[in-house]
């Protein structure tokens, strides 16, 4: 929470890699409402906190796609207790809802690592 008026919550975005069926994940900040964070976070650690939401978000990470993936609409599930919840996008044609509902290839996974480890940003 920021200034008791901007509520966050840390949550992945899982993408699963076409060729090997395994998943890469980016760790991102998603914003909630006030409503939501505090149902949230009263069941925070309740082992049963996975039968909440799922609640809007808006995701608040850039992230190394163009356009830009701040303000993406999306919903938030909170999963079981300790693990963190994950993110699902608004089925869109942004890069990045793409990679999530069709999978990725290896090749991009790579290209990713890479620009992030030279901070660089994807051109199309």
């Amino acid at each position: 929470m920021v200034d008791r008026k901007w509520f966050y919550v840390r949550a992945r975005i899982a993408l699963r890699i076409r060729e090997t069926g395994d998943e890469f994940a980016w760790v991102v900040w998603a914003s909630l409402s006030r409503k939501s964070y505090r149902e949230l976070r009263a069941k925070w650690r309740d082992p049963g906190r996975r039968r909440l939401g799922p609640y809007f978000a808006w995701l608040v990470t850039s992230l190394p796609y163009e356009p830009s993936t701040l303000l993406l609409k999306a919903k938030f599930n909170p999963g079981s207790y300790p693990e963190r919840g994950h993110l699902d996008l608004e089925p869109t044609d942004h890069p990045l809802a793409i990679e999530q509902r069709e999978g990725m290839a290896l090749a991009r996974v790579q290209e990713i690592a890479e620009r992030a480890i030279h901070g660089e940003r994807q051109r199309n």
